[in-house]
């Protein structure tokens, strides 16, 4: 297995620091290391693989990565990045995948790195989980922005 030093073309020192620190990774699954170099060139990829074969930070990293490398960088109202997924489970798996990325940019940009300007939005059918999800961004903001699709059965 390859280690994510290897990779071509080669990650920031935010994503590999993160993923020493707070994930503890020191190699790639077979998935991540066929998958994150097609993503990096803005190829098209299709997935279809285990639960744990590491296909989250699969696709997360490129994003991540992508946004990085922007000769300019977004404008404040810009989005960078939307993750669609199917499940409201799924969805909070991504956003807990995505957290210590988020947390190592933020203290880069406290540091006086280039200013990361994030955020999250949710939509969600149920009321009640939109109000608190509104209180929740008020103190917080994340990379990821978040569209939540209630599953058949809980659209009520």
């Amino acid at each position: 297995m390859s280690t994510w030093r290897d990779i071509s073309p080669k990650l920031s020192t935010t994503t590999l620091d993160t993923l020493k620190n707070a994930f503890v990774f020191d190699t790639m699954t077979p998935v991540q290391q066929r998958t994150i170099p097609l993503f990096l060139q803005h190829k098209d990829v299709v997935v279809e693989a285990v639960t744990g074969s590491g296909k989250t930070l699969a696709f997360l990293i490129p994003v991540l990565e992508i946004l990085l490398r922007r000769e300019t960088w977004l404008n404040r109202h810009q989005v960078g990045a939307i993750v669609i997924s199917p499940t409201r489970e799924l969805a909070k798996q991504i956003h807990t995948v995505m957290e210590p990325f988020i947390d190592t940019l933020q203290r880069r940009q406290q540091r006086g790195r280039r200013r990361f300007q994030t955020q999250k939005e949710w939509s969600a059918h149920n009321h009640r989980d939109t109000r608190q999800t509104r209180r929740h961004d008020d103190k917080r903001h994340s990379l990821v922005q978040r569209t939540e699709r209630p599953s058949p059965g809980r659209s009520r």
